[in-house]
């Protein structure tokens, strides 16, 4: 009795144990929030419909069409993207609402999004919390300077855009020593983009002649362009987005003011000219993405053919964006492989060097110590009788020193 029942209980264990090994070689081999076998949750909160929408929900619909685009394609690793997009309205109290519900509720794996500054910067201590990582196109330096472990930046900062429009300006046009004024709106987006003209004119030895503010809301702007008047610029940088930046250009060729116009992408978009019209015509400005209607690798006919499903998506260059935004986490996930966790997520994108996601923005880099994707950007011009915005100029880098 005694040696059957040692038999029966060698039997359940070789039993117990064979049940193991199948186990270990048919479970899933994922063990982290937002993946499963067939699966990957990734969300977004940004402003949809408010104050800024027009320039935001581009990115978060470029976003979107690049998921159903891979998913068409049967995902990534077998496992296609369910994609959560929540609304903000320009509301930091409100993004960090829409995170804590994505992540509590949607249990999603990552962000990809987040377009404005006031909202990253208080969220960055969430996602540490959270250990949720985040791809996002938001460009003020202190997004990705220093590096944070859980934040990737997918371009270059803003403070590079005004370097290069600025060495742009005094190097390629020859202007040596040009008269310089700036007009911002006196928020924390127009006080970093008047730090970084100021820094760029202090690097050439030029002083500013006149800084005015733009107002919210904009509505009639002569007071401004009268000082700028009087200070005769050359140049005029413009750190605002393209609605104020249009009526700005507009009113002062009412007033008989037509200098050089400067603007970062904000500004660099097919609204400027439609609203200023042929005084638009003294517009260049830097640019991170091409737009929707350029002919380069990265926006192939497959993916327009997406795109016509969703004629009510806006496609602005911000729009481009949010493609590349999408390019980028998908990259990261197919260098993962099967087994996605954050760790692995975070080192596949720490392995891109230089990757060329098409042309569609500069090649991106990130590593242990460098969280900004990209330190490039493209100057452009107004076309006014196609009224479109044309390179000037491949991808460039700022100058670390006077030519």
């Amino acid at each position: 009795m005694k040696t059957n029942r040692t038999s029966a209980k060698a039997r359940m264990i070789v039993t117990l144990l064979g049940l193991m090994v199948v186990l270990a070689f048919t479970a899933p081999v994922y063990a982290e929030r937002g993946v499963s076998d067939t699966e990957v949750r990734l969300g977004n909160s940004m402003d949809l419909t408010g104050p800024i929408a027009d320039t935001t929900r581009p990115i978060a619909q470029g976003i979107r069409l690049y998921y159903e685009y891979i998913n068409d394609q049967g995902g990534i690793n077998g496992r296609k993207i369910t994609f959560f997009d929540f609304d903000d309205q320009y509301k930091t109290d409100q993004t960090l609402a829409n995170i804590k519900r994505l992540v509590e509720e949607e249990k999603i794996f990552a962000v990809t999004g987040i377009a404005s500054t006031h909202a990253a910067i208080p969220l960055i201590p969430r996602l540490e919390e959270y250990n949720v990582p985040m791809i996002t196109l938001t460009s003020s330096t202190e997004i990705c300077i220093p590096p944070k472990r859980l934040v990737f930046v997918t371009r270059g900062t803003r403070e590079n855009e005004v370097f290069i429009g600025l060495d742009y300006a005094v190097n390629d046009l020859g202007l040596k020593n040009p008269r310089v004024a700036l007009a911002h709106p006196d928020n924390e987006y127009g006080r970093s983009g008047a730090r970084a003209v100021k820094a760029r004119l202090e690097f050439y030895g030029i002083e500013l002649v006149e800084t005015v503010i733009i107002p919210k809301p904009v509505v009639d702007l002569t007071p401004q362009v009268l000082r700028l008047k009087k200070a005769k610029p050359d140049v005029v940088y413009i750190f605002e987005l393209a609605e104020a930046s249009a009526v700005l250009i507009k009113t002062a060729a009412k007033y008989g003011l037509e200098p050089l116009f400067i603007g970062p992408m904000d500004s660099t978009r097919e609204d400027l000219i439609d609203i200023a019209g042929d005084s638009s015509k003294n517009y260049i400005g830097t640019a991170t993405y091409v737009s929707w209607y350029d002919d380069v690798p990265g926006l192939p006919p497959g993916l327009r053919e997406v795109a016509k499903k969703h004629p009510d998506f806006i496609k602005s260059r911000y729009f481009v964006g949010g493609i590349h935004i999408g390019m980028v986490a998908v990259e990261a996930m197919k260098r993962v492989g099967p087994n996605l966790f954050v760790d692995s997520f975070i080192n596949a994108l720490e392995s891109m060097k230089d990757v060329n996601f098409g042309d569609v923005a500069a090649p991106v880099s990130y590593g242990p110590d460098s969280r900004c994707g990209s330190d490039s950007a493209r100057l452009f011009k107004v076309d006014i009788s196609k009224k479109r915005l044309v390179p000037l100029t491949g991808w460039r880098k700022p100058l670390s020193k006077k030519p």
